[in-house]
């Protein structure tokens, strides 16, 4: 490569919508400082605009793929691509899609990286049959370089993969504006506790729903707020029956999605914020680290890399999933521990700071993406 060349990147994968983890990551990476640091191309990779059509095949789908594996073909040649980074999904039959553009870079004289969002235990690679498997390995050993977004998340990849080519990079993102929880006044005559994710069931809101009914039965001072988009398995009727049901009147709350300045004062109002979740692939979600920048307690389930972002329990609890007893347990040990809440949350806030920032999370981008280049 001539001296005077910077090295150009091209980022093939989808940014929102629809607002997912993994296409808000990408679009965080393209709006950092890695993009002054390299000569950055983007291919959006989207196949729909809405979360609820992600799953399932479509001929449609077919031909954006071919449309976009062709665009990737073209741009490596005419821009002169040093390296691409690609991010396969973790189920069986996606997987097959995401291969064609291991396989083409492959044949292109580029470095690939596959940038793994997900839990790849999701896949359940070991009852998959036994050609599945092979071909999966396969194609993951024609890879340069793999990323997961946590430590935990290296070893649930398949053994037969060079451990050596793996390294793992957490998400970053950008401190969320006018959020300093010491110079932002609560209610200091309840305790709120906090759920911010899709209102999807294995995300855990109903766990934690039966958990406030336990913790309200005990603590009458404790408030449950709840703040997602609605999805397949949990319809808008279906959610507001159950909090109807719940018998929790403006105690225990469903407020719908909240973006923007109203999501900042939905932090600044709590205390804990709770993620029960049991989502298979979940990686390393960014509503984490939303929470560790406004300061507050965390009460989460070891999904994924979680616990990595908490430092293991020195910025909260975590309880096993499923389990609404053992989460209404730590829920009101925290609500009647104000001291331990505080301290957790400054822990938190000054970890956001030191390891989660979108500064961060760009510079260890790119020195991963430099040692690809030697």
């Amino acid at each position: 490569m001539p001296d005077n060349k910077r090295t150009t990147v091209l980022v093939v994968a989808p940014v929102p919508p629809p607002m997912h983890g993994a296409a808000y990551a990408t679009q965080l990476l393209l709006n950092s400082g890695f993009c002054g640091e390299f000569d950055v191309l983007h291919i959006d990779a989207r196949y729909v605009n809405k979360v609820s059509e992600l799953s399932g095949f479509s001929a449609g789908k077919v031909f954006k793929m071919l449309g976009y594996l062709w665009k990737t073909f073209a741009t490596v040649l005419t821009r002169r691509v040093d390296v691409v980074i690609l991010e396969p999904a973790f189920y069986a039959g996606p997987f097959v899609k995401d291969a064609f553009f291991i396989l083409l870079c492959r044949l292109l004289p580029v470095k690939s990286i596959a940038w793994f969002h997900m839990n790849f235990t999701a896949m359940e690679f070991d009852k998959l049959a036994g050609v599945q498997r092979w071909f999966i390995v396969r194609m993951l050993k024609m890879l340069d370089r793999g990323v997961c977004v946590g430590r935990k998340l290296i070893d649930g990849l398949p053994q037969q993969l060079d451990r050596s080519k793996l390294a793992y990079i957490h998400n970053g993102i950008p401190p969320l504006e006018h959020l300093d929880p010491e110079t932002n006044k609560k209610d200091k005559s309840k305790v709120r506790v906090m759920y911010l994710s899709n209102m999807g069931r294995t995300k855990g809101w109903h766990v934690l729903l039966r958990a406030a009914r336990q913790v309200r039965r005990v603590n009458a001072n404790v408030e449950f707020h709840f703040y997602g988009n609605p999805m397949a398995d949990s319809p808008i009727e279906e959610i507001r029956e159950e909090f109807a049901a719940s018998g929790g009147g403006d105690a225990i709350v469903y407020h719908g999605p909240v973006y923007g300045p109203d999501k900042n004062d939905a932090f600044l109002s709590a205390d804990i914020f709770c993620f029960p979740s049991m989502y298979p692939p979940e990686a390393f979600p960014l509503t984490i680290l939303e929470a560790m920048n406004a300061g507050l307690s965390i009460v989460t389930t070891d999904v994924g890399a979680v616990a990595e972002a908490l430092d293991g329990e020195q910025g909260g609890a975590v309880v096993p999933q499923n389990d609404p007893s053992a989460l209404a347990a730590a829920i009101l040990a925290l609500a009647d521990d104000p001291e331990r809440r505080q301290n957790q949350g400054r822990y938190n806030r000054a970890r956001f700071f030191e390891h989660f920032t979108s500064e961060a999370f760009a510079r260890r981008w790119t020195e991963f993406v430099r040692g690809v280049e030697d």
